[in-house]
């Protein structure tokens, strides 16, 4: 059996003020592992300031998966024996392959090591590590996708080391930090940490475009709570050379401009040609906007969806839908716009086109006519169009139909794709969100019924809206649950969740509606349990004092014993 009993280790080191490079201890044993102790006595990143590590021996020998939680501290003694400096313990921590060691970059100051006379004569240092093995793993299934807790925020094994860096070099980076959803602290953190990585690249390999969305990025970070000032120091300072660098740059080509003026006229000629004759390609192909019109009889009465016959536009077959009372949203005409002949299609098919419908009456005026869109078509999005065309209320009133009426579909496919890989990964914008193929016709439902959840949605990063996207999804098919099955933790994280998505700048009012009504079921349904119960005990305690009653008569009733 394993000893987890904390175990202490102590090594010398002489001369220790004249030492420069880092120093390792011998390798000791604590809770049946094995390790060692790394001393830089000049610093580890933070210059001027000793740093003491613990990491774990012969790691090379583990097994894949292996893992240690330990806790441990460091305590500095002279050569007398007489402690200078304890460190805190540090509780809980995971030494893995990805993170062999742990440590304090900034345990003391050397200036202050040196003034207050901490060491004698010949400057010995003695080193103790107090070590406590609380968890051991030999071997586990690795994924790659572990996490552990580095200041709140859940974060991979491989990114450990790097967040811990941050707080320590940065220690109020994440004091006023808004969300509490791990999942959005998640995302922000990992955008943080690749707006760092961006940042250490040399200023000529910035284009502007990058430039500009590292902007929008460090503006959604800041806005959420993070202090980066030493990150916006170092963006304008890239940015700045960067201004050098293209105002050079635009002189050098100014002046080439200048000297290649005429070839450059003969490439314009050259290019008027080929335009030319692209233009005259393009009015023989089959792309052409397509008009087809179909009609439906007695439309007032029709209650069903109507699907037209089977049309051909841009080498693809397609079809419209029409639901006289709506699709999903009631007292709306809506109008699609459908891809036929699934079945022949090839894996990942995918069109991509521009199409408009307009009414007309039985005499061919048109008396309505959407916006044109150009929408994309694939095996999870297979129709594409308009659930609130037009009020049916408004089509009665103002009397736009006659007897009859007829409609008419024009379609301009723009691009046919039959055949792509498929990821599941494909995305598509609905409202400046990009969003799975699978999740489009929900979050374009989301935007038709709500138009203006997202008026006010603050970051810009696309990273950033996906994950508020994905937590606003997710948070609807949660609320879609009987308010029996809730749990009252469960309630509080969904509030929790809501807070975080209205403080980004959704407007969920409906939500919060539904919530608060799931809410006082709950309630009602718990009360009514309680009532259950409370007249439930009222009858026992009834029953009890009846039985008592009974016992008291039947001993009252009974002889009295002589006593002799």
């Amino acid at each position: 059996m394993e000893d987890h009993k904390p175990t202490s280790f102590s090594f010398e080191i002489d001369n220790f003020l004249q030492k420069e490079a880092a120093i390792s201890s011998p390798t000791f044993s604590s809770g049946g592992c094995q390790w060692y102790a790394m001393v830089y006595p000049k610093g580890n990143g933070i210059e001027d300031h000793l740093a003491l590590y613990l990491y774990v021996a012969n790691s090379g020998s583990f097994q894949l998966g292996w893992k240690r939680r330990a806790k441990y501290s460091f305590v500095l003694l002279n050569q007398s024996g007489k402690e200078i400096h304890k460190t805190a313990e540090m509780g809980r921590q995971v030494f893995c392959a990805q993170v062999p060691g742990w440590g304090n970059p900034k345990v003391l100051t050397l200036k202050n090591l040196q003034e207050k006379g901490f060491l004698e004569t010949n400057s010995k240092l003695i080193v103790k590590v107090q070590v406590q093995v609380l968890e051991v793993f030999n071997e586990a299934e690795v994924t790659g996708n572990e996490t552990m807790d580095v200041k709140g925020f859940q974060v991979l094994y491989s990114q450990a080391i790097k967040v811990s860096w941050i707080f320590l070099k940065h220690p109020g980076i994440a004091l006023n930090f808004k969300p509490k959803s791990q999942l959005v602290k998640t995302t922000y953190m990992n955008l943080l940490l690749k707006l760092i990585e961006k940042l250490d690249k040399p200023p000529h390999s910035f284009s502007e475009t990058e430039l500009s969305n590292t902007c929008t990025e460090l503006a959604d970070l800041t806005e959420t709570g993070f202090k980066l000032d030493w990150l916006k120091e170092k963006l304008d300072e890239i940015s700045l050379e960067r201004k050098k660098i293209d105002d050079a740059s635009r002189i050098q080509e100014l002046e080439q401009q200048n000297k290649n003026l005429k070839a450059e006229l003969n490439e314009e000629k050259f290019k008027s040609a080929t335009f030319a004759a692209k233009v005259l390609w393009l009015e023989h192909t089959d792309h052409k906007p397509t008009s087809f019109m179909f009609e439906i009889d007695n439309f007032l009465e029709k209650e069903d969806e109507i699907s037209s016959p089977t049309f051909s536009s841009g080498g693809c077959q397609w079809y419209a839908s029409v639901y006289p009372k709506g699709n999903g949203i009631d007292d709306h005409l809506a109008l699609y716009l459908r891809v036929s002949n699934l079945g022949s299609l090839q894996l990942g098919w995918e069109r991509r086109a521009k199409f408009s419908f307009a009414l007309l009456n039985q005499s061919g005026k048109e008396f309505y006519k959407t916006t044109e869109v150009c929408q994309v078509f694939c095996a999870q999005v297979q129709g594409c169009g308009y659930p609130k065309a037009l009020i049916l209320k408004k089509l009665q009133e103002k009397g736009f139909l006659e007897t009859n009426s007829k409609l008419i579909v024009k379609v301009q496919v723009l691009e046919v794709v039959n055949e792509a890989e498929v990821t599941g990964n494909e995305t598509m914008d609905v409202k400046g969100f990009q969003v799975l193929y699978s999740q489009a016709i929900q979050v374009s439902m989301i935007f038709v019924r709500h138009p203006d959840t997202a008026l006010n949605f603050k970051p810009k990063s696309q990273l950033v809206k996906t994950t508020y996207m994905n937590l606003l999804l997710k948070l609807i098919e949660k609320l879609d649950k009987p308010p029996h099955s809730f749990t009252e933790c469960e309630l509080s994280n969904i509030r929790t969740e809501l807070v975080d998505l209205t403080e980004t700048g959704f407007k969920l009012d409906w939500l919060e509606e539904k919530l608060d009504e799931i809410s006082l079921e709950k309630f009602k349904a718990e009360l009514n349990k309680e009532k259950i119960k409370s007249a439930t005990s009222a009858a026992k305690v009834l029953l009890l004092e009846q039985k008592v009653s009974t016992l008291n008569r039947k001993l009252n009733k009974k002889p009295k014993l002589s006593p002799n």
